[in-house]
Parts: C-alpha cells; structure tokens; sequence
C-alpha cells in the first residue's frame, strides 16, 4: 500500500488554481501508484480566519459544484484526502473529505478549534480504502492525543493531518520546531503511522515553512518535504 502527502504553495480564494494543483497531484498520484495522497488543511478555498471570506469560499456538499468537482476527479485511482471549507445550513466547517473514483466515501470536521468562523465537528470517523483502515485529523487538533487515539481504536492504521502553518511572521519562527515533535508524539501514542501536509508561504509578514511528513509507528520521520519547498514524498505501509 502506498501513501503519498504533498507539500503545495498556499492558494487563497482561487477554487479553479487549487483544481488544477490538485489534478496535477492527482495525475503524479496515479502515475506512482499511489493509493491514498493527502493534502494540506482547506486547500481548495483556502485557509482564513475570517468571517465574510468564510461565508463567500465555503461549498455545500449536496451542491452542483461540489457534484461537478467529484466529476472532474472520477478518472482517477487515487483516493484523495482534500481540506476544504464547508457549508452546512447556516454552519460552517473546518473539513477534510476522503474521495475516490469520483465518489465522496465521507468526511471529518475539525474537533479543536481555535477559529470562530467555524462550528467544531464531534466525531471521528475511519475510513477504508483498499484494505487500508485510516481517520484523518486536522493542523490543531494535532496537540490533543484524543484523536489518534480514538482513531487508533477503531483500527485506524494510519492517521493523515491536513495542516495550514501559514503563521504571522515571528509566531511561525517560534513555533517552527514544535510541529514535529507533535506529529511524532501522536505517532506513538497510537502506535500508527502519521501523514501530514502542509503549506508554503514566505510573504513579507506571513511565513509558512510547512511540516509535511510520513512519521512511522514508532516515531521515526521516514520521508519529508524539505522547508519552504513544494513537493511529494510517497511511502509503502
């Protein structure tokens, strides 16, 4: 089995930029294999903590769009982790869907939240997909031993985590090196394997300089995106 995670510059508010990424992805996806491959944290619309961006970029699930986007992925093999805005009613959601072959086979909503654009989500959920059992967690939900473990539970092998790092400048310098440690901590705690991916970003008061990841059970980083670079690590698990 095969798990890829991508490392991708950050796109925000251009759905039709972030499709044409994530066929290219999907295509190098294919290409290698690769049976499931994550992306970062709501990268479709992209990431934002504000409220009218929220209302604007978020995407029902039950819409034509959304419909149209299954559509535009059906002709490929590799199931695809996707962060995205969502729209539910009046609610809006931190969400990661799992597709594959053009069908939505769920979702997990973002637990912990710091945001408050967004509702938090109360569950966690495990998906299959070619006899892989995995759940998804999401960037902050990352420093809570909850969820791997709960995943872990129900016989998640594999934990991916979206994550959006795209932090103001001084904050993102002092949390640089306590992204990983996170990821490793969960990694053992579950005794599963840990995927995550994240974004790049160096603007003058913004940095990003992406925590992408494949952690082993036992806490050992067996593949990763170099800093402040765009890339794709594949892994056997």
């Amino acid at each position: 089995m095969l798990i890829a995670t991508a490392q991708l510059e950050d796109i925000q508010g251009d759905i039709e930029a972030s499709l044409c990424i994530i066929n290219q992805m999907m295509e190098r996806a294919d290409r290698e294999r690769v049976n499931i491959l994550c992306l970062p944290e709501c990268f479709l619309q992209g990431y934002t903590l504000d409220e009218s961006e929220t209302k604007n970029r978020a995407l029902d699930l039950s819409s034509q769009q959304f419909y149209a986007m299954l559509d535009d992925l059906s002709s490929y093999n590799t199931a695809l982790i996707l962060g995205l805005i969502e729209k539910e009613e009046k609610g809006f959601y931190n969400t990661a869907v799992v597709i594959h072959r053009g069908k939505l086979l769920g979702k997990y909503r973002k637990v912990h939240l710091f945001e408050k654009n967004f509702q938090p989500g109360d569950s966690y959920p495990v998906f299959t997909v070619n006899g892989l059992t995995f759940g998804i967690n999401i960037c902050y939900d990352a420093r809570f031993s909850e969820g791997a473990v709960a995943l872990a539970k129900q016989g998640a092998q594999v934990v991916f985590y979206p994550l959006n790092n795209k932090l103001p400048t001084e904050k993102a310098i002092t949390y640089r090196h306590k992204h990983i440690p996170n990821l490793v901590a969960r990694a053992k705690e579950a005794n599963c394997w840990v995927v995550s991916s994240d974004v790049v970003v160096h603007e003058k008061e913004y940095m990003g300089y992406g925590c992408t990841a494949i952690v082993n059970p036992m806490g050992s980083i067996v593949e990763r995106v170099e800093e402040l670079a765009e890339g794709m690590r594949i892994c056997a698990v």
